[in-house]
């Protein structure tokens, strides 16, 4: 109900008044009665909608509990959680990237509670620097996709190293150490059955031994058995959203 106190609706903006230099606000709850009112200090407000932007933003009349300047957090705007806000909200499309000179400023301002712990006369500049920021870096990153197709286009990839054999990333010999590690093949190949294990695991295949010498091999099969410890660590420590692998 709307006169319990631990009730959490969102409420509506009808007015606000002065009260021994004080701002406090008279609002309804947002499925309540339009002339149930109620009142409070402007810090315990959430705002859902108004019927007139300048009961909160009006540049001349925006003052502290205090009657002094506007006065914004210890945290400064640039290590703030609002600035980190705003500029998920330009790059996420959220607020336009570019600005116009009709544009309702005010009502970017109102998006989160974050951003009105900052002085609203200071919003549009803030604003207009992320968009300044993000577009610098996008111009950047449209000249470094240019070098690098240039780089690539005058560096082809070569398919063998520099010692002769292929490249083992993306060969056949790989998806097949990496099948048979998964499915625990590679496993039974031990010093109890085999007297140089690894090297009757290489002549299993004729592209393992026609592809890559047995020094290189033994190499690449830990290289696939780290890279399997290291995944598996991975998955154990919850970092599934972080790293991507192969399941």
């Amino acid at each position: 109900m709307p006169n319990d106190k631990r009730h959490r609706s969102r409420i509506i903006l009808i007015d606000r008044y002065d009260e021994n230099g004080k701002w406090r606000y008279s609002f309804r709850f947002e499925d309540g009665d339009e002339t149930e009112l109620f009142n409070a200090s402007y810090r315990y407000v959430t705002i859902l909608k108004e019927g007139d932007v300048l009961l909160l933003f009006d540049k001349d009349e925006k003052v502290n509990s205090n009657n002094n300047e506007f006065e914004e957090p210890d945290i400064s705007w640039k290590k703030s959680l609002a600035r980190k806000l705003l500029y998920n909200d330009v790059m996420e499309g959220r607020v336009p990237l570019e600005g116009t000179a009709t544009e309702d400023v005010s009502s970017i301002y109102m998006m989160h509670l974050e951003y009105s712990y900052y002085n609203f006369d200071s919003f549009k500049c803030r604003l207009n620097s992320i968009r300044k920021s993000i577009k610098k870096m996008e111009e950047r990153a449209a000249d470094d996709q240019i070098a690098f197709n240039t780089y690539v286009n005058n560096n082809p990839v070569s398919l063998f190293s520099y010692q002769g054999y292929i490249q083992w990333q993306g060969s056949e010999a790989q998806k097949q150490v990496q099948k048979d590690l998964a499915n625990g093949v590679l496993e039974s190949y031990t010093k109890e059955k085999y007297k140089h294990p690894k090297m009757a695991y290489w002549l299993t295949q004729i592209f393992f031994y026609w592809e890559f010498p047995l020094p290189v091999f033994r190499d690449k099969i830990r290289q696939e058995i780290r890279k399997a410890k290291y995944v598996h660590t991975l998955k154990v420590r919850g970092k599934n959203d972080t790293y991507k692998y192969a399941s």
